[in-house]
This record gives C-alpha cells, structure tokens and sequence, in this order.
C-alpha cells in the first residue's frame, strides 16, 4: 500500500505540472490514472478536488483560446461607425443571452462529466472485481489439478517401490527390499501393502517366513524352500 501512495504522490505531481502547462491531454490521463486505477489512496474529497482543479483548468484555458482567437482576427471597433441605441441594445441582450447559454453549457458539461468520471470509477470497480472472481475459480481450478497429479504421482512413487521391493525379494535381498519398502511408508506411513510386506521381509530375513524365496534363512545359499537346510 505505501508503494501505491508513492506512485499516486508522483502522478498527481505530473498532473499539476500538466496542469501548470496547459497540456489538457496529459493532465485527463493522469487525472484517470488517480480517480480510477489509484482511487483506494485518495478519498472522495480529494478526487473530488482533483475534478474541480481539472473542470476549472479547462475553463480557463477554453477562455485562454477564445481570446487569442478574437486577437487573431483583429477585431477593433474604435474605427466602426456609430450605430443606432436600439441595435447596441439588442446586441447587449443577445451577448447576455450567448453568455447565459455558455454558462449553462458549461455546467451541464461539468455535471455530465463529473457523472462520467463517476460511472467509470464504478464500472471499473466492477470490472476488477468480476476480473479478481474469475481468476479465484481459475486458482481454484488449477489447484484442483495439481492436487490431482500430485496424488497419482505419489501413487506410482510407492508402486514402483513396491514392485522393487517384490522383485528384491524373491532375489532373497532383504536389505534391499526393505528400503524400498522404508520409502514407500515415508510417503505413506499408513500403506497397508507396504506394512504387510515389511513384516514378510522381517519374517523372511528371520529365517521364520514360508513360501517361495521367504524361507531361505536371509542367508546365500542357505537351504531349500520351507527354512530347512540339508
């Protein structure tokens, strides 16, 4: 959180120089930058000051052009002929009504704006959270796969422990055999083939087990089948 402030600290420094230079452009873009993307580290007073600053900046530099534009166009009117009071008058009344329009302009554009400003604020909330649901259950999904490959992996682990520990014992391999069989129970402590066969190699490392490659006494050569030597 205090690396996003940081960042919101430097982009509302960037729009007040955009601000300072009359770049309108860079000036809305770091404004969104701030209302939307960074709005968790500014309250609403403040974004709502940020929106004034940039309504007021626009308001001004909008007067800024007008004027150079009548500069431009060389009006003068010291050299104009005399004109009748009623046309003056009606010229007055028209420039009030221009100006009385243009200020309602101006505030119905303030109001639509702040009104854009605030319906985008929100349709991006929403979209970042639809976004962060979505990828919980993406999340949710993989785990369920991994965890899936995880329990098959661990079941072909102790398989092939077994099979080797089976194959080591019918070679009379004890020792071994009961590695292999270690490890498998260090996966799975509770595998019942496995406790089962490393009581049959106990047994049959003993000299006590029965049956073919069991009974031979854990020695080489050491009897025949049955744990009787000759």
């Amino acid at each position: 959180m205090e690396v996003k402030k940081a960042a919101a600290d430097v982009v509302e420094k960037l729009f007040k120089q955009c601000i300072a230079k009359n770049d309108m452009t860079g000036a809305k873009k770091f404004l969104d930058i701030l209302v939307i993307r960074l709005a968790d580290t500014r309250t609403e007073a403040e974004r709502a000051a940020l929106v004034k600053m940039m309504d007021d900046a626009e308001m001004k530099y909008e007067a800024t052009r007008k004027a150079r534009r009548r500069g431009a166009g060389g009006e003068d009117r010291r050299g104009e002929p005399c004109e009748h009071p009623s046309s003056r008058s009606r010229r007055s009344s028209n420039k009030a009504n221009n100006t009385t329009r243009r200020g309602s302009a101006r505030r119905g554009a303030r109001r639509s704006r702040r009104t854009t400003t605030r319906s985008r604020i929100t349709s991006r909330r929403t979209s970042s959270s639809r976004g962060l649901q979505k990828s919980k259950a993406d999340d949710k999904i993989l785990q369920d796969k991994i965890s899936t490959m995880l329990v098959n992996l661990i079941s072909i682990g102790i398989q092939t422990c077994m099979n080797a520990a089976s194959m080591l014992m019918t070679q009379t391999d004890y020792q071994g055999a009961l590695e292999y069989v270690n490890k498998a129970l260090k996966v799975d402590p509770k595998n019942e083939e496995a406790l089962e066969m490393r009581s049959q190699i106990q047994q049959a490392s003993s000299g006590t087990g029965n049956g073919w490659g069991w009974g031979w006494g854990g020695r080489p050569g050491g009897g025949r089948p049955g744990g009787r030597g000759r």
